[in-house]
């Protein structure tokens, strides 16, 4: 982001008037991504005890290590502590009424967000209270913390309330989403149709941790579908799964990556797969693993 510092503190307003507490205060920055040179979010707040949390975008530190699987899920354990008031008030944040930790810094950042090519001189100049580059990353910014609110919601035996799933639907920008359930034994055949239902309507790569929930026979798929945009689907079981004939409604004719994994599943050699279907008997088979 030209002008700006690789990370510059900037506190959410809530309901867009009031800001964070300062006991809870929550940073936002852009920070360069571990293996790429493109730019990821990551979002760090203090709780009352002043012990700090940290919601990353994608694997960090020994996360990135170990089985992916392994990764995902010591990531979403990580963000199981991030404080729930916060979440609850990243779903409604409005970066144009935000404070920043100083005022040219609000000014830069925001004028980045409308003019992202912008020479340097240009972001200092004064911004418009509204934009639609504004709302883009507002959303964004929203179903950043939905999905953590979602995983949050399952991991404490909670059903996720209305409100994440909104606005994890409504990032019509985002294109990649990476989930890990394993463990939420609460987390059902109809919660998995809920998770479909309300998924961003432009996404290509979806990836889903299903080891050792409540989801039996994904009989509650039918009729769901991804549209045709998604290209990559990734989806991990183990536990009580007895059936999967339900996943060939998600075989979108845009889909060209499709890696599912069974692992520990009672009577795996008579897990129902269902009928053929056109999309996967398309797909290039890559590699089988037993």
């Amino acid at each position: 982001m030209h002008g700006l510092n690789p990370y510059t503190s900037f506190s959410p307003a809530s309901a867009g008037t009031q800001p964070f507490e300062n006991s809870a205060v929550q940073h936002i920055g852009y920070v360069e991504e571990r293996d790429t040179n493109s730019l990821l979010l990551d979002v760090a707040a203090t709780d009352l005890c002043h012990i700090a949390h940290v919601i990353t975008d994608g694997l960090v530190g020994a996360e990135t290590r170990v089985l992916p699987i392994l990764g995902l899920l010591c990531k979403s354990r990580r963000e199981q502590s991030f404080p729930m008031d916060l979440l609850q008030k990243g779903l409604s944040v409005d970066i144009a009424t935000a404070q920043a930790s100083k005022e040219e810094d609000k000014t830069r950042i925001l004028n980045s967000v409308r003019c992202p090519r912008a020479r340097t001189w240009a972001l200092d100049t004064p911004f418009p209270t509204q934009h639609p580059r504004y709302d883009a990353v507002n959303k964004a910014l929203a179903s950043h913390f939905a999905l953590t609110s979602i995983q949050q919601s399952y991991r404490n035996g909670q059903q996720a309330p209305s409100t994440p799933w909104q606005a994890l639907r409504s990032d019509a920008e985002r294109r990649n989403i990476q989930v890990s359930l394993t463990g939420c034994h609460n987390f059902r055949d109809p919660d998995l149709r809920i998770l479909i239902d309300n998924l961003p309507s432009k996404l290509q790569s979806l990836r889903l941790d299903l080891a050792y929930t409540g989801l039996e026979r994904l009989d509650d798929l039918a009729g769901a579908s991804f549209g045709n945009t998604l290209q990559t689907l990734v989806i991990r079981f183990a536990g009580s799964l007895r059936s999967i004939s339900g996943l060939s409604a998600l075989l979108c004719p845009s889909l060209r990556r499709l890696e599912l994994w069974l692992s520990d599943l009672p009577d795996l050699e008579d897990i129902e797969l269902g009928v053929s279907n056109k999309a996967l008997l398309k797909l290039r088979l890559e590699e089988l693993a037993g």
